[in-house]
Parts: structure tokens; C-alpha cells; sequence
């Protein structure tokens, strides 16, 4: 047996534009403090970014994205080497990339070397990377985990305040 109801096609169009009501008045509630929150988790990102030049650090950044009941925030950093800092370098896994490099870049303003000792020296700090890998910073996933459960915590609050009024 089967029963089938149709739903008159202006009383859907009126439900479906009350419920993009409701989820503006939800991005509305939620939106400023992602925003907070985003801002305080770069920050945190940033404090623990270690620095030499302090463009690692600038370059963290977050974006915002989506609208209503689909917000979302997202933290990173556009320099290519903050994947090996974040992340580390296993030892023996990839020989890392030396020539017209961000090692390269970094060997000439940490070191002062240029020509060919640039190359040179480039290369045999390349080579113990390889063999030695490096040590992961974590600042992201370290931030995150700091602040998880305050994230969680303001958000649950938000989301409970805004459907009480239903």
C-alpha cells in the first residue's frame, strides 16, 4: 500500500524561503564569533610559527567561507615551506629541493652565501636533510589542539541559544 501527499507547489516555495531565513538569522548569530575565534587561532598559529625573517609568521592567515548553516573557517599559510615545518621531513624519504629553492633563499639570508657557495652550501644542507629529516613544529595542529574544546564549547553555545528561540 502506499499513500502519496502533494505539497502545493507556493506553499514549498514558502517554506523553502523561510528556511533561508532562518539560516541567514544562524549565520548572523554565528558568523562574528568564528570570526573571533578564527582570529585568536592565527594568532596562536603565529606565536608558535618559529622565525628567522618572521615571513612564516605573516603569512598565516584565515579565510571565511560558505554562509548560513554551512560556515566555515580555514587557517594557512600560502608559503611553500611551511608544510616541511609544520609537518617535518622524514629522514631518507625525498631529497629536498635545493636549486632556486626556499632553501636556497634561506641559506642566502641566513648564511650570507652567494654564487657558488650558495649552490655548494645549498646542497650540503639539502643532503642532511635528507639523511637527518627534520623535525615537525606542529604550530597549526598544536594550536588547534590548545583550543579545541573552547571552540567547541563557544560553538555549542551558539547553536543551542539560536534554536532555543524555536
Amino acid at each position: 500500500m502506499k499513500i502519496t501527499v502533494e505539497i502545493p507547489k507556493a506553499k514549498m516555495q514558502d517554506l523553502v524561503k523561510r528556511m533561508e531565513g532562518v539560516a541567514h538569522s544562524f549565520d548572523v548569530e554565528a558568523r562574528p564569533v568564528l570570526i573571533e575565534e578564527s582570529e585568536r587561532l592565527t594568532g596562536r598559529v603565529q606565536e608558535l610559527s618559529p622565525v628567522y625573517t618572521g615571513a612564516l609568521r605573516r603569512s598565516v592567515s584565515y579565510k571565511i567561507s560558505g554562509n548560513g548553516f554551512s560556515l566555515s573557517s580555514k587557517i594557512t599559510s600560502a608559503l611553500p615551506y611551511a608544510p616541511p615545518v609544520e609537518f617535518g621531513i622524514s629522514p631518507r624519504r625525498v631529497f629536498p629541493p635545493f636549486s632556486d629553492s626556499a632553501l636556497e633563499l634561506w641559506t642566502r639570508r641566513r648564511l650570507g652565501k652567494t654564487g657558488k657557495a650558495l649552490k655548494t652550501t645549498t646542497y650540503l644542507i639539502a643532503k642532511k636533510i635528507f639523511r637527518n629529516g627534520i623535525l615537525a613544529v606542529k604550530m597549526f595542529e598544536r594550536a588547534f589542539n590548545e583550543n579545541k574544546s573552547r571552540i567547541e564549547n563557544r560553538f555549542r553555545r551558539v547553536v543551542n541559544d539560536f534554536f532555543s528561540k524555536f
